[in-house]
C-alpha cells in the first residue's frame, strides 16, 4: 500500500502504521481525492 509507505517515509513509526484501523487509510484516501475533485490546478493538488 503507497500510503502506509508515504507515512512512513514522512517519519510515522511503521509499527503504528501497521496497527492502523483501514478505516484511518479510508479518511485519508477519501481527503484526497475530495482535494482532487477541488483543486483547480496540478499545484493545488500536488502543492
Amino acid at each position: 500500500m503507497k500510503l502506509a509507505k508515504k507515512l512512513i517515509e514522512e517519519g510515522m513509526d511503521p509499527d503504528k502504521v501497521a496497527n492502523m484501523p483501514i478505516h484511518f487509510f479510508l479518511n485519508i484516501v477519501a481527503s484526497e481525492v475530495e482535494t482532487k475533485k477541488k483543486a483547480k490546478s496540478f499545484a493545488e493538488i500536488f502543492g
